[in-house]
């Protein structure tokens, strides 16, 4: 059996000569498929369901209504912000 590590991908020859590739997690340092990895992912499952359950609790804390019993929206940029408590303003 023969290892390689290129970055973070993870080559292995095993010992019928069939290479096994699988990328390692930033997070963890576990091994994950490379399908994943040519996604464009650089972590485990586990690793990136923790960061997305992180991301969907901060989002969900950055929305406000958009005008006067208008529905909620997410609010990315203070120019947003700044444009929601403008709207109905006759000052």
């Amino acid at each position: 059996m023969t290892l390689t590590l290129d970055h973070s991908v993870l080559t292995c020859l095993g010992d019928g000569g069939a290479t096994m590739d699988f990328a390692i997690c930033h997070f963890c340092g576990e091994e994950y498929n490379k399908k994943r990895y040519d996604l464009g992912y650089l972590s485990c499952l586990d690793c990136g369901q923790v960061h997305a359950q992180k991301e969907k609790d901060y989002k969900a804390k950055c929305t406000a209504p958009a005008y006067n019993k208008g529905a909620y929206q997410y609010v990315s940029t203070k120019a947003q912000v700044v444009g929601i408590f403008k709207c109905g303003s006759t000052k």
